[in-house]
This record gives structure tokens, sequence and C-alpha cells, in this order.
């Protein structure tokens, strides 16, 4: 049976990445002959209400394109919300989050659409994270390390680029809008005893500083996972 994928893009003042992203998502899908495919491209304002022409880029990338959707927030809008609400537009039956800011290597996109059916869900891990700084090395392990600790399933990653079936999603859907709303729908599903497949994805040194590092994101992230092992406790 074809397979039907919508395709999240969250993009937050990535105008010197966004392009590159959205050729490299598109040459995938044709690689890999999946031809009933959306790409939800969801932009906003940065919190000063201002953006830097991402917007503008995607618009004229939907213009010739019309697998690509331009979705923008006229406010500022986290992930986890951006995340949420486009989850709720998809219109294909499997689900997958790829990052604007072009640092996943578009290279390992078609071995992940390949695995797409094999499971209830495609989970993928980075396999060449020594293209990071060590100190975002440090806290990618540490964070991984510790939710294998508090939730007992023992993954490689928590925050890749998954596969999903929409259907599951909506059901799973993240009520953190930090960064991490990933390992939160990873939780959830895994806990719903979800089966998955593993793939190795490659990623590529990203133009501008991430906005996953700051202080801010720091306490969110700790925050959210603390109030998600209190409530799954409690089922």
């Amino acid at each position: 049976m074809p397979i039907s994928l919508s395709i999240i893009v969250p993009a937050l003042n990535e105008a010197r990445n966004i392009e590159a992203a959205i050729a490299g998502i598109v040459h995938s899908l044709d690689e890999s002959g999946i031809i009933d495919a959306e790409i939800l491209v969801m932009t906003c304002l940065d919190r000063n209400g201002q953006h830097d022409g991402t917007v503008d880029i995607v618009k004229r990338l939907s213009e010739a394109d019309q697998r690509i959707r331009s979705i923008h927030e006229n406010g500022y809008q986290k992930l986890g919300e951006k995340f949420r609400n486009a989850v709720r537009l998809a219109a294909k039956e499997y689900v997958i989050m790829i990052p604007g800011d072009n640092e996943n290597d578009p290279s390992s996109f078609p071995e992940i659409f390949r695995q797409i059916g094999k499971a209830d869900m495609v989970v993928s891990y980075t396999s060449n994270p020594e293209v990071r700084s060590l100190y975002r090395r440090f806290l990618s392990r540490t964070y991984t390390l510790a939710l294998n600790l508090f939730f007992w399933h023992g993954m490689p990653y928590y925050n890749g680029i998954n596969v999903y079936r929409t259907a599951d999603l909506r059901e799973a859907l993240p009520e953190t809008d930090s960064f991490a709303y990933a390992a939160e729908i990873l939780v959830k599903l895994l806990n719903k005893k979800h089966s998955y497949v593993v793939v190795p994805i490659r990623i590529q040194p990203r133009v501008g500083e991430t906005k996953a590092l700051g202080w801010n994101s720091f306490r969110s992230v700790i925050a959210a996972i603390l109030r998600l092992r209190a409530r799954l406790g409690r089922e």
C-alpha cells in the first residue's frame, strides 16, 4: 500500500537554512517514490514580534510546489505548541517532524521512509554525534541517560526525527511546549507497548546557533520531564 506522509517542518528565524532543508526533504520524497505527501512548514514571529524573512521564503516555495503548505502564526509559539497545531492539521496516515534548521542530513531520510509501516514507530538516533560540540554531546548523553533511568525504556535517543501513525500521535500529543515534547510523545507511546524499528541518521553542521541550549530551555525541559514522571507514576 502506498505511504501517506505528513512532514512537519518547524522554522523560527531560519532564513539561512529553510530553503536547503525543504529542498532536501523534497529530493528524499522523490528518491523514495513517496507521492502522497505534504510538507507543513510552521513559522511564527520571534519573542520580539519579528521574523527574518523565513515566512516569505516558505510562501515562495509553496507557490512552486503544491506539497508545501505555509502555516504562519502572527505571534510567538513555542516548539511544542507548533507541533500540536501541525499534528491537528496533518492529513496523511503517518507523521514525521524534520526541523527547518537543515541539521539533519537529508541523505538519511530515504532509509527512514523505507521503514515506515514495518512497526508502529520509526525511531531515529544520531550516528555521528562528533559533528556537535563536546558540550552538546555531554548534554545529549546526560538527557538520554536520565530519561532511560526515569522511564526504563533503554532507548538510544529521544529527540530524533521519528515517524508515528497520525492516529496514535493524536492520542499522545505533548502537554509541554518545551523541547521535551519529543521525549514526552515517545515515552507515552512506548508505555502503551507500541512497536518500533530503530534507524541511524547523520547530522551536519548547522548555520547559526541552536535555540535549544538556553537556560530557560533547560528549566522548561527539566520541569516537563518531572511532570511526566509524576503523571505516569500515578497511572
